[in-house]
């Protein structure tokens, strides 16, 4: 059993505030005596002698602290402080989260060393744009790689600039279209198809890109079959 329990000043300012001294002496009782998972045991013939006062009032302060509070500055269970989970012993709700909670100098180092580590990672790890595409060197956009077949220079230049055709005409891909002809282009292509075909789909105002050789005709304009 723990030789002390946390009290922290919202004690004084939550949803408890006005609930009488016995309901408060109840709690302290119950903070200060609860073992490592929350479990406390509550006679109320014992509280009442120890606190002073009628066995009734000890009774009707468990039944408030056991009671559900849309209050509560938590809602897990309720709002409930404690429950009920044998003939006299009950689980404080939220005893792990405060009995994990420092004072005021442990909380400033644990968030200290907290923000130090999140900056550490974002120095580690790509975050915009640039430093994505500058960590790989196939990088088309929104994270994705240009697919290991494709991957010469002039198909990668070649990709980039169908992108930038596509978002003037404002058709801009978004990332799963992308992925999706990104891996079409990997089948139906060889790098050497796709930049011609790119320039070509682009010379003639084409919605996709297609091999010349396998435009459809319709009404009298050619139509891209892969996108």
């Amino acid at each position: 059993m723990n030789q002390y329990g946390k009290l922290f000043r919202r004690k004084w300012t939550g949803s408890l505030f006005g609930s009488g001294p016995v309901v408060h002496s109840v709690w302290d009782y119950a903070i200060s005596m609860a073992d490592a998972p929350g479990r406390v045991e509550l006679m109320p013939p014992y509280l009442a002698q120890v606190i002073g006062c009628p066995v009734e009032d000890i009774r009707k302060a468990i039944e408030f602290l056991c009671a559900p509070d849309p209050d509560s500055f938590t809602s897990t269970d309720e709002g409930r402080r404690m429950t009920q989970i044998g003939n006299s012993l009950y689980r404080l709700t939220n005893w792990t989260l405060y009995n994990e909670l420092c004072g005021d100098d442990e909380t400033r180092e644990y968030w200290r060393k907290k923000q130090s580590e999140s900056r550490e990672r974002k120095k580690a790890k790509p975050t915009t744009e640039a430093e994505v595409q500058s960590a790989s060197e196939w990088h088309v956009a929104f994270g994705l790689d240009l697919p290991e077949p494709l991957q010469t220079q002039g198909c990668l230049g070649a990709v980039k600039f169908w992108l930038q055709y596509k978002a003037e005409r404002g058709e801009s891909y978004k990332p799963t279209g992308l992925k999706t002809a990104l891996m079409r282009w990997s089948d139906q292509f060889s790098p050497e198809e796709l930049s011609v075909s790119i320039r070509e789909s682009m010379s003639n105002n084409w919605k996709g890109v297609f091999k010349p050789r396998e435009a459809v005709e319709s009404n009298g304009e050619y139509i891209p079959n892969n996108g």
